[in-house]
């Protein structure tokens, strides 16, 4: 997620490239981007665009999922095997955790311009979403 276009800069060689670290960005220029938003988009007005969208997709996700757990879990609403509703159950769960720990991160930094869940999210965030 630490994008930059030149990899021959003199960071810190213990630090990523466009490492953010207490609200400033060490060895970064114009030509350069750090993972603050989506890769250029700079007008306000596309941003908030596309975090409108993402917010709509995390609360649809938010509803549904929910709508399929308390239907199988307290309602117990579909009538197939067991093994089948765990799986339905796995695939809600699984769809919650992405909605929050992707859309919902993507969304809030659209929104505020930077990347504002620190490098802890920022390394993480990539093996929830891919793994």
């Amino acid at each position: 997620y630490y994008i930059t276009n030149n990899l021959s800069s003199t960071a810190t060689r213990n630090q990523p490239h466009g490492y953010i670290d207490s609200g400033r960005t060490t060895n970064m220029n114009s030509n350069q981007f750090s993972n603050s938003t989506l890769p250029g988009i700079s007008n306000t007005a596309e941003r908030f665009t596309w975090a409108t969208w993402l917010m709509t997709v995390f609360l649809a996700s938010l509803v549904g999922d929910t709508t399929i757990l308390i239907a199988s879990i307290k309602y117990q609403a579909f009538k197939l095997h067991p093994v089948i509703v765990i799986f339905i159950q796995h695939i809600a769960v699984c769809d919650l955790i992405m909605s929050l720990v992707v859309v919902m991160t993507q969304s809030v930094s659209l929104i505020a311009g930077k990347w504002v869940f620190g490098p802890g999210v920022c390394y993480v965030r990539p093996y929830i979403s891919f793994y």
